[in-house]
């Protein structure tokens, strides 16, 4: 409820209001003008429908040859070129389906063709380009992997965004959709995988052999895939779809499966979830030595690094990655894949998506309190870019300075969006508007208008609003809030305290302030929508904190003046894990001066069944004192969290030097006897530095 503001305003509310009345700095003014259509996606002139690829990959002189394939449909009368895409490539020859030469011009990065006659509209073409190329980005070759010291030759290739064009010529725009086919010969006894169905395999020699796959589903040219090396591949069961895991051979299927593993139930869960069955009949995904991205989503085939690939015991130190990284791209094959975003400025409707599938996944198998904290180790990312904070998500106007090459944020921002938006409709219903716009455009493209008028029509909610200042918007909302007890009444004051601009709204939303007290909690819902509000919620019994957004609904900043009482009793109550989280940084800072905070914090560390937080915990003991060392020792040597056991253990280097861990002390003893069992690579890296400073054995 919204209470209006008293008459008699306490003198510090007066300050404040003050304060808030002061002349905001006008907006700098934008001229806005078009982008020109070559830095937005471009047209098309013809509608591509067939991509087939016929090549050798030659891995000893690093270079790709052969003869690229576009079958382009016309959309207009008197078509008389086509163009593709390329970069650095050596174009001997084109020539059409009746195979006459056609004359080409090379303009980086469009290879313009002039065809022997105009087409009418609707009329196809065949173009077969005969090329080489050395290329230095989109196919990658590699000489080893780090499962053995002999020589083990790969390669794989990667097109986001625009790298395709450096190794071969196509169509390389999200914008148009294909079914492709590739046929490839390799040496080197290298298998190779591509998209889609394995046809046939042609052999050569001993050591060279041609692989054909087919994809009979129409996908947008970057997520054309194709990886070869001497791999080891593994099945996975599942009732409808053929599940593969892809490694080097002497990685094992030990590491396979304990990487993969989860795929076959993560699948079966966004089945339920999105209500829509996985698009394809095939599944595969691959590890790759020296992998140039964290992961990709190619369609049918996605590929990770070797990094991620191990046992338990050697993927403890990646906290959970390999499962996170695995769990989005399978989410890709539906959001990105399937349905697909109109061009790059419109990327966060694949990225944000993946990113709250992923984390719907941490939360199925790690519980909502570890999804939970994950949302908030993504806001902190978010911030922690602040060069990007104030860019909307969908970045339309390249020339004023928004290009799509600085969009990392919609991988950390953006399943924050979607978290609000399915707050705002309730989760249930846009579980269901997700299943309706997953069919209503597969095989398509989409921009944020599909999606809003697919919840509108499955649930009559309007995300448009959400979509003006979370999508189209940048920035978010910065609060400072304060607040005094009169009576039994909180006046509570919050103010908007961003710099309005071209892309930073005034943020209308809503805000949920919980009152803690000796008789209870009891929750005011509010709004706030200008710069500053002001408010007066009643309670019963002693005020014991004031939570502002306690379930953490709200993508912001939030600065809020709190006695040290109140940051007590919030970072004390373990069944609010949110709460202690943000609790943390206030605990340090009142640690300095406080020994009942620093209990608290080391209490925090040893005892919260939540591992993030104990982490957080012990990234946040960083005074030196006797029962610092003892915990942060405790820690390291017993936690059953890897995660936890490597922060405490780092933890531990300020201590060192005024008092080194020598053979006589016993939390030295603890570290040595720990080496014994520790099965972290990095949190026994740390023991054994630690160990070294005080010349421990």
């Amino acid at each position: 409820m919204r209470i209006s503001p008293s008459p008699l305003i306490p003198s510090f509310l007066l300050g404040l209001m003050a304060a808030c009345a002061a002349p905001i700095p006008a907006p700098q003014p934008w001229p806005l003008r078009p982008d020109p259509v070559g830095q937005i996606g471009g047209e098309r002139i013809a509608d591509l429908l067939h991509l087939s690829l016929d090549l050798e990959l030659d891995h000893g002189a690093r270079e790709v040859r052969g003869v690229a394939s576009s079958w382009f449909r016309a959309l207009r009368d008197g078509t008389s070129e086509l163009l593709l895409h390329g970069v650095g490539l050596e174009i001997l020859e084109v020539h059409d389906a009746a195979g006459e030469a056609l004359v080409f011009e090379v303009q980086e990065p469009q290879i313009r063709i002039t065809l022997a006659r105009p087409l009418a509209k609707g009329e196809e073409e065949v173009l077969h380009v005969r090329y080489r190329a050395q290329p230095e980005r989109g196919l990658y070759f590699r000489d080893e992997t780090r499962f053995s010291e002999n020589f083990a030759p790969s390669l794989f290739t990667q097109g986001q965004k625009h790298n395709h064009r450096h190794w071969v010529p196509l169509w390389d725009e999200p914008n148009d959709r294909a079914t492709l086919e590739v046929r490839a010969r390799v040496g080197l006894s290298m298998e190779l995988i591509s998209n889609g169905q394995l046809v046939e395999v042609e052999r050569h020699s001993a050591e060279s052999r041609t692989f054909h796959w087919r994809m009979e589903q129409r996908v947008p040219t970057y997520l054309l895939a194709l990886i070869a090396g001497r791999f080891d591949r593994y099945r996975a069961p599942h009732p409808s779809v053929e599940l593969e895991f892809i490694v080097a051979e002497e990685a094992g299927e030990q590491r396979a499966r304990e990487t993969f593993g989860e795929t076959a139930s993560m699948m079966n869960f966004f089945e339920k979830k999105l209500g829509t069955r996985f698009p394809y009949p095939r599944y595969a995904q691959g590890a790759m030595a020296d992998f140039v991205t964290g992961g990709m989503e190619n369609a049918t085939l996605t590929l990770v690094g070797e990094n991620m690939l191990g046992t338990h015991e050697e993927n403890q130190d990646l906290e959970g990655r390999p499962r996170r990284i695995i769990a989005h791209e399978l989410a890709h094959q539906w959001f990105g894949d399937q349905v697909t975003c109109w061009g790059w400025s419109h990327l966060w409707l694949n990225e944000a998506f993946a990113s709250w599938m992923e984390l719907a996944w941490v939360g199925e198998v790690e519980g909502e309190d570890a999804r939970r904290l994950r949302f908030e180790q993504y806001r902190e990312r978010f911030l922690g870019r602040a060069e990007r904070v104030a860019l909307p998500m969908a970045l339309d106007w390249h020339t004023q300075g928004c290009s799509p090459n600085r969009a990392h944020h919609v991988y950390t921002k953006g399943p924050w969006v979607i978290e609000m938006m399915s707050r705002f409709v309730g989760p249930a219903d846009f579980d269901a508007a997700l299943a309706l716009y997953l069919e209503r455009h597969k095989d398509s493209l989409v921009t944020a208008d599909d999606f809003v008028r697919a919840v509108f029509d499955a649930t009559g909610r309007n995300l448009m609003p959400m979509v003006q200042q979370w999508v189209w918007s940048g920035g978010l909302p910065e609060l400072v809030v304060q607040h005094e007890v009169v009576g039994q009444e909180v006046n509570l004051q919050l103010e908007q305290s961003q710099v309005p601009s071209h892309t930073v709204p005034l943020f209308d939303c809503p805000l949920s302030v919980d009152l803690v007290t000796s008789s209870g909690r009891v929750r005011h819902e509010l709004r706030f929508s200008e710069r500053s509000h002001a408010w007066r919620l009643p309670f019963e019994g002693e005020l014991l904190n004031v939570l502002i957004d306690p379930e953490g609904a709200l993508l912001a900043t939030l600065r809020q003046t709190k006695s040290e009482a109140f940051w007590m009793h919030q970072a004390a109550d373990f069944e609010e894990p949110l709460a202690v989280w943000r609790a943390l940084p206030a605990l340090r800072q009142i640690a300095g001066s406080s020994p009942a905070a620093r209990a608290l914090l080391l209490r925090i560390l040893r005892e919260h069944p939540e591992p993030l937080l104990r982490q957080r915990a012990a990234r946040q003991t960083t005074w030196i004192s006797e029962a610092s060392r003892a915990a942060l020792v405790r820690a390291t040597c017993e936690d059953p969290a890897p995660s936890v056991r490597s922060q405490a253990a780092r933890g531990l280097s300020p201590h060192a030097p005024g008092r080194p861990f020598n053979g006589g002390d016993p939390l030295a003893q603890k570290l040595v006897a720990a080496q014994e069992t520790e099965t972290s690579a990095r949190t026994l890296a740390a023991i054994r530095a630690l160990l070294l400073m005080g010349d421990a054995p």
